[in-house]
């Protein structure tokens, strides 16, 4: 209730302009009867709020309205983590928070805007190449165990054997690759 509304020892009806409990959101205006000897009705006054334009809201704060920025619904994102937020509160966004998203997974806030960690990126893409050098090797070597076997065991044919030269050439090939050197290093394939 507004401290500045004078209690009257009449009963009468005027027009109250309602707002939240939390925020002071304005949420609409209608006629309310007040009897004689009490005020206005909770979360109500009589000062009617400003015009707001579109992205704006009227907030009733400190027995007056506020004109703030309502940013809710979008999506902000946070500057440590790069996480997103959906802003569910009226006001300017919070100072850990940006409208601005970034452009990849690996952008990080300099203070002003986001920029690519070049290095996190490579690091990403050696990591990603070594798994698949992993699993290539893994598949080279299970091929070439089961055709030593054949040659091991004297029942290795002619394409076995071409096979299993084809296989080990690839596995030396695929190991000699350094995969830190650079990043977009293409691995051989198996040309078998």
């Amino acid at each position: 209730m507004s401290s500045k509304f004078a209690l009257k020892k009449t009963e009468r009806t005027l027009t109250v302009f309602n707002y939240l409990a939390g925020s002071g959101e304005y949420i609409g205006s209608g006629d309310a009867f007040i009897p004689a000897g009490t005020g206005l009705p909770a979360y109500a006054t009589h000062i009617s709020p400003p015009e707001t334009p579109a992205g704006m809201v009227a907030l009733f704060i400190n027995d007056a309205w506020q004109t703030v920025v309502d940013n809710r619904g979008k999506t902000a994102w946070h500057k440590e983590t790069g996480q997103p937020h959906i802003i569910s509160e009226p006001g300017e966004v919070h100072a850990g928070l940006t409208l601005e998203s970034p452009r990849s997974a690996f952008d990080i806030w300099d203070g002003t805007q986001w920029v690519k960690d070049q290095d996190a990126e490579r690091q990403s893409i050696i990591a990603r190449n070594e798994e698949q050098k992993a699993a290539l090797m893994k598949e080279a070597s299970a091929q070439i165990a089961i055709l030593e076997d054949a040659q091991t065991l004297g029942i290795a044919t002619e394409d076995e054997l071409k096979l299993l030269t084809s296989w080990k050439l690839y596995r030396v090939k695929l190991n000699r690759i350094a995969m830190g050197a650079l990043p977009d290093t293409e691995l051989p394939t198996a040309s078998v």
